[in-house]
């Protein structure tokens, strides 16, 4: 059964991904958000970081979450499997939607967890870890610096595969914050 819903799912995915990812841009407001949530406002939840619910969404992914600035807008979105038990499924939702957003981006750039100082070694720290992924940083269009499509392993074994969008504003928000420093 979860086979079949899977293969369902994965049919209708590039129709939900791309034309501005689950129908939200670059620099949108809180209030913009909401509107493209048919009206259900954000939930912070701490650090530039909102739950969101957008009406374009894909049945695949459970959780959303937006990282709005206060002056920047938004600049990410992540967006998060529920938790699958089974390190098979993982795997052939991860190689499928991969190739889905392959057909729109081109041919990713494989994460290597392991390279010496890798910034996805520490990605998910206190979460789990970053078994590997997929990144597309070439022929973007709608704003965006990378797509990232990664799989992660809980420490109680739940796996999770996560889709995220980085906006050309995010280097400008990190910058900001820098200042501090």
């Amino acid at each position: 059964m979860k086979k079949v819903l899977l293969a369902l799912l994965f049919i209708l995915l590039p129709f939900c991904l791309f034309a501005e990812p689950f129908g939200l841009k670059m620099g949108m407001t809180l209030d913009e958000i909401t509107e493209a949530s048919g009206g259900t406002k954000p939930k912070y939840r701490g650090d530039d970081s909102y739950f969101i619910y957008p009406e374009k969404k894909h049945s695949l992914f459970k959780t959303y979450v937006a990282f709005v600035d206060n002056e920047k807008g938004l600049y990410c979105i992540r967006a998060k499997t529920e938790k699958i038990l089974l390190i098979s499924i993982v795997e052939s939702a991860f190689t499928e939607i991969s190739g889905r957003i392959s057909k729109t981006y081109g041919d990713p750039q494989a994460i290597d967890i392991n390279a010496p100082g890798s910034y996805w070694e520490y990605m998910h720290w206190g979460e789990g870890s970053v078994l590997g992924g997929d990144l597309w940083a070439e022929n973007l269009k709608d704003n965006l610096t990378c797509v990232t499509l990664y799989t992660t392993k809980s420490y109680n074994g739940e796996y999770y595969v996560i889709l995220q969008y980085d906006f050309s504003n995010k280097k400008q928000v990190e910058d900001s914050q820098d200042m501090v420093f």
